[in-house]
């Protein structure tokens, strides 16, 4: 009985981490997508600047 017990509070312990894992990930991919964002925002912002330079000149 005693070693069941240890189990579920192994298994319980594992779930929390698991849990807290998942939320670590989460907000990584916001962060990643949020970088992405600003990526595609600076690419166009420089093909935006390269057009102007080149009509410029």
């Amino acid at each position: 009985m005693e070693a069941t017990n240890r189990k579920i509070s192994d298994v319980q312990r594992e779930i929390s981490r698991a849990k807290g894992i998942e939320q670590k990930l989460a907000a990584t991919n916001t962060d990643i997508r949020v970088l992405q964002n600003e990526m595609e925002l600076v690419r166009a912002m420089e093909k935006n600047l390269q057009k102007e330079i080149l009509e410029g000149a």
